[in-house]
C-alpha cells in the first residue's frame, strides 16, 4: 500500500472545514501531538494542513497501529509512539479493545482503502471506540482486554527536549482527564489543546462542564466549541500565556 494509493482512496477532504478553521486559528505550527492516532487519517490531515510541522502520534491498539504504519508510510514529518498516554508512567495498563460484530461484512466508503478482508481479519469494526476506560454503551462489545505500555506526556516532552508544543489533539474515548494530569506541570509549554468532552459512557470521563472548568482553572481560555448545542463534542482551548 503506497502513499499515492492511500491519498487517492482515503477521503481526506472529510472534515475540511474543521481543519481549515484550525489552520486559521493556529497559524504557524511546528510541533503537534496527536493523542489517539487511530488509523492515521487525521494524522495525514495534519500533514496536509500543517506541512511544515513535526507530528508525534500516540496510539496503543495493535490493530490500529498495523493500519497506521501503512497510511503514514515513509513520511518523515510523522512519528508514531506505540503507547497509551496517561497520568501513569511506564506501566502496563489494561486496554479495552472494542469490536462491533454488526455489519462486519459492510465496509464504509471511508475505509475502503483498508480492504474488507483486512478490516475483518483485524477486527477493526468499532476499534475507534477502544479505550483505557470501560464503556457501558450497549452496542459496543469488548473484544478483549490487553495490556499496553503507558507514558506521561510531561515525561515524554522532557525526555525529547521540547520547549514549545503548538497544538495537542486529544481523542482518547473518556480518558482525557488522565492525559491532562500527565502533562499538567508542563502546561506552560503548550499553546493550544483540543479535546473531546462528555464521553460519559466511559467510566470516569469528564462531562462538558467538568472539561471546561478544568481547563479554565488551569489558565486556558475557550476558543471554540464545535458542538455548542450538545453535551458531547470537542473544545479548542488556548493557553493565556500565549494570548
Amino acid at each position: 500500500m503506497d502513499l499515492d494509493y492511500i491519498y487517492n482512496n482515503m477521503n481526506l477532504s472529510e472534515y475540511k472545514t474543521k481543519f481549515e478553521t484550525l489552520q486559521k486559528i493556529l497559524g504557524t505550527v511546528k510541533i503537534i501531538l496527536e493523542i489517539g492516532g487511530h488509523y492515521g487519517e487525521d494524522t495525514l490531515r495534519f500533514y496536509k494542513y500543517f506541512p511544515q510541522s513535526k507530528i508525534y502520534s500516540f496510539e496503543p491498539d495493535p490493530r490500529n497501529i498495523s493500519i497506521f504504519k501503512k497510511t503514514c508510510l515513509n513520511i518523515d514529518n510523522i512519528t508514531l509512539i506505540e503507547k497509551a498516554v496517561s497520568n501513569l508512567d511506564n506501566k502496563q495498563l489494561t486496554f479495552y479493545q472494542i469490536y462491533n460484530e454488526s455489519n462486519k461484512h459492510i465496509l464504509q466508503d471511508k475505509y475502503k482503502y483498508i480492504g474488507l478482508d483486512a478490516y475483518n481479519s483485524l477486527k477493526l469494526n468499532g476499534s475507534g471506540a477502544s479505550s483505557l476506560k470501560k464503556t457501558n454503551l450497549p452496542n459496543l462489545n469488548i473484544y478483549q482486554e490487553i495490556k499496553v505500555n503507558s507514558i506521561r506526556l510531561d515525561t515524554w516532552i522532557t525526555k525529547n527536549n521540547i520547549d514549545l508544543i503548538d497544538f495537542i489533539w486529544i481523542d482518547v474515548q473518556g480518558a482525557e482527564k488522565e492525559v491532562l494530569l500527565g502533562c499538567e506541570k508542563l502546561f506552560h509549554r503548550i499553546k493550544f489543546i483540543q479535546l473531546e468532552y462528555g464521553e460519559t459512557s466511559y467510566e470516569g470521563a469528564l462531562t462538558k462542564k467538568d472539561t471546561y472548568n478544568y481547563m479554565t482553572q488551569h489558565n486556558f481560555i475557550l476558543i471554540l466549541d464545535y458542538n455548542p448545542q450538545s453535551n458531547t463534542g470537542d473544545y479548542l482551548f488556548k493557553n493565556k500565556l500565549f494570548s
